[in-house]
């Protein structure tokens, strides 16, 4: 069963934004997001709802990102995607895109450096009109397989996007998460939830803890007191699940959100 956890604050994004529970700040832009993670198979320990599983991997100081694919038919010339488009934050954590224009199961050198990978998508692409592999984002890729040591972004196969919880919100104001949806694909589960964030010193924390049902409204009644959550600029933020009943099971996740830049 979808349960959302819906907004309960107005959130003025044209001219202001709240700073915390008191104060109001002007801003010169905001805009919103909408962010979707899934994980095939999470089981009864945590795991981040992103494609590649497990807990997941963030970038404390730049570094320079290497962009590969599973299949040697992602490139310049080839049946699979040839260009693809990565939104990431710099080392002042502000938001840049760029042209990466694919090698196959080689990594490409992104030109700039980068600490965080936002999203993944395709920008051209040759006969087979999508990516023929997996497309990853991170840190020397193996040349045979195009899976990198460390991953930080990955666009699955046949999704055309990058599907993870985990964003990093970038300079200045932060974020606001306004709503969070978790969907169990099979019946018969029920699930914890936690929403994590992480300083610029790499540690992590757990800031809201709920449970989950497949198959009924089980849901803690704190959270919707809670939402909209603010977020400090520079942190990052991702879901976790663990299946406390019933075996391993596919997890999506959407939240919705706002990013701020304040005067």
């Amino acid at each position: 069963m979808k349960k959302i956890i819906m907004l309960l604050g107005i959130l003025l994004i044209s001219s202001i934004a709240f700073a915390n529970d008191n104060q109001f700040q002007t801003t010169t832009s905001a805009f919103r997001f909408a962010i979707s993670g899934l994980n095939g198979s999470i089981g009864n320990a945590f795991e981040s709802v992103v494609p590649q599983g497990g807990s997941v991997s963030t970038v404390i100081a730049t570094t320079t990102m290497q962009i590969s694919s599973s299949s040697a038919n992602d490139t310049a010339a080839g049946t699979g995607v040839r260009t693809v488009s990565i939104s990431a934050l710099n080392g002042s954590y502000q938001i840049f895109t760029e042209t990466v224009t694919m090698a196959g199961t080689g990594g490409v050198n992104m030109v700039t450096d980068a600490i965080a990978i936002n999203s993944i998508e395709p920008l051209t692409v040759g006969t087979g009109l999508t990516a023929a592999g997996d497309i990853y984002a991170g840190r020397d890729p193996d040349g045979v397989t195009g899976t990198p040591t460390t991953i930080y972004g990955l666009m699955q196969v046949g999704t055309d996007k990058m599907q993870t919880s985990l964003q990093t919100a970038p300079d200045a104001g932060g974020a606001y998460i306004q709503g969070i949806r978790i969907d169990l694909s099979d019946t018969g589960r029920v699930a914890d939830v936690r929403l994590r964030k992480r300083n610029t010193a790499g540690l992590w924390m757990v800031i809201l803890e709920w449970i989950e049902s497949s198959d009924s409204n089980i849901q803690s009644d704190d959270i919707q007191e809670i939402l909209p959550v603010y977020l400090p600029a520079q942190n990052a933020f991702d879901l976790q699940v663990r299946v406390r009943t019933g075996a391993a099971t596919t997890v999506t996740s959407f939240m919705t959100g706002v990013f701020n830049a304040f005067n």
